[in-house]
């Protein structure tokens, strides 16, 4: 196995995301209504969340979800919007209105 590379823990990562979401995406049955509010203060979002987004939002509208929050039924705390997006139990968005399939909760290295 010569040239081989080991996939670094960011890549294994995005692989489990990606594998939850097909397994949410078949039952889209939703569990959790959370509403979403402005934040008076932005909170932090990991650069990983904000690398993995970059191909699915634009700019304007990372900025702008940048300044929202949820309370996640998941974790039991308010978390910035845009971990809530990257969440594998994240269904749509609504009318200011998160479905949430309440699978799996975001990763813990994602809530600072």
């Amino acid at each position: 196995m010569v040239g081989a590379t080991i996939p670094s823990l960011e890549t294994g990562l995005q692989v489990f995301i990606c594998i939850v979401r097909t397994l949410v995406g078949l039952s889209t049955e939703t569990k959790y209504v959370v509403k979403v509010y402005p934040s008076p203060k932005p909170k932090k979002v990991p650069k990983v969340v904000g690398q993995e987004l970059k191909g699915s939002a634009g700019a304007k509208a990372i900025a702008r979800m940048k300044k929202e929050s949820v309370d996640c039924p998941l974790v039991k705390e308010e978390v910035a919007f845009l971990v809530c997006f990257a969440c594998p139990s994240f269904i749509r968005r609504v009318s200011g209105q998160v479905d949430c399939a309440g699978v799996l909760p975001p990763p813990k290295e994602w809530l600072l």
